[in-house]
């Protein structure tokens, strides 16, 4: 999978190729995500106020295909519904007195191991700026149309310019 470097704008409004972000098909629904990124010093809990101010996100507008429009919510039901579970798992294990710490071990690695799975191979935010959003686990067909559209773009405007 490669990588896609977005302006705001063009994250915003949709101003992508009609491709599907995932697999580079032809797309039949534009799916809203807002991705969240921080800076990766920020990770003990001194910084989590400084967290809250320094994250930041950004929606972007992506082409999806019929296979691939539900990109985002299996892998939410995945990670929620797994984590959810284990915390069932626990809460049982405790009230129904057979607490075991295998169970506990095994419920988490049943969901944290398909959790960073689809984490790894899904479309994720790598960096967010102020007028930028790079993205991973994009199709290299769907980078490949949306750098060819934005060379037509430069060359028609030169060429509107210098006349």
């Amino acid at each position: 999978m490669a990588r896609l470097e977005l302006t705001r704008l063009e994250a915003a409004n949709g101003q992508l190729p009609l491709l599907c972000m995932r697999c580079g098909a032809p797309a039949v629904v534009l799916r809203e995500k807002r991705f969240f990124w921080s800076r990766p010093w920020i990770d003990d809990p001194y910084h989590v106020l400084l967290y809250a101010f320094t994250t930041r996100s950004v929606i972007v507008r992506m082409p999806f295909c019929e296979r691939h429009q539900d990109h985002y919510f299996g892998r939410t039901i995945v990670h929620y519904g797994g984590g959810l579970a284990l915390v069932t798992l626990c809460f049982l294990s405790v009230v129904l007195d057979w607490f075991s710490p295998f169970f506990i071990f095994m419920g988490l690695a049943f969901w944290l191991i398909p959790t960073v799975i689809l984490y790894v191979t899904g479309i994720r935010a790598v960096s967010v700026t102020q007028g930028s959003i790079s993205l991973i686990g994009v199709s290299p067909e769907f980078v490949a149309a949306h750098q060819a559209s934005h060379q037509s773009k430069s060359a028609r405007e030169r060429s509107g310019s210098g006349a």
